[in-house]
């Protein structure tokens, strides 16, 4: 019986280990293990913001600040979840701020920011990206592979040539397409900005 609740402590010590939570700064950066094929929430600060699908089993962030004093400042967390996990960039300096942030190619993204630049590209899987005001570009690979696309622009200019729609601005723009046989849905959404689909 002993042996028993010692075997069930380690088991239950290890799953603990394995989820507990990371916190770290721009000093160093974050570098732990996503699994392909999870769910990764984002809630990241104002920034220019670069999201990179890569062949690998790693989430990797980095920063690029003009006072590189400020590195600290910069709150950098991850919170492993059942689904994937969640990510979160707050504070440090306004001006000149950019995070690369790297994901196994195949993940499920969920985004929010307030502000800035944000650009996706190489990430197979669900997208839904939501950018207060600024610029949002995402590069979809293959249109084909969405069952359902619904992108929108409050104020603001709406493009996406690789769906045969061309650039327009003004008020309220969106378009919405499906596909029965697509696996992945793409919402897209932009209060204020240009909103780029390519």
């Amino acid at each position: 019986m002993k042996c028993i609740h010692c075997a069930f402590f380690w088991l239950t010590a290890g799953a603990v280990a394995q989820a507990a939570d990371l916190a770290t700064t721009c000093t160093s950066g974050l570098d732990t293990e996503l699994q392909p094929g999870r769910e990764l929430r984002m809630e990241l600060r104002s920034a220019a913001i670069h999201i990179i699908g890569r062949e690998s089993t790693r989430l990797r962030v980095s920063c690029e600040l003009r006072h590189p004093e400020r590195s600290d400042d910069v709150a950098i967390s991850f919170k492993p979840t059942p689904a994937g996990g969640t990510l979160r960039i707050r504070g440090g300096p306004r001006d000149d701020t950019q995070f690369r942030i790297e994901v196994p190619r195949q993940t499920h993204l969920f985004v929010r920011t307030p502000a800035g630049e944000l650009k996706v590209r190489g990430v197979t899987g669900n997208k839904d990206i939501g950018l207060r005001a600024g610029e949002l570009t995402i590069t979809v690979d293959d249109p084909a592979e969405y069952k359902q696309t619904d992108v929108a622009v409050r104020i603001g200019e709406l493009s996406a040539p690789i769906y045969g729609i061309g650039s327009k601005g003004g008020f309220f723009r969106s378009f919405r397409t499906s596909r029965a046989d697509g696996k992945y849905r793409l919402n897209a959404r932009l209060t204020v900005g240009e909103l780029n689909l390519k």
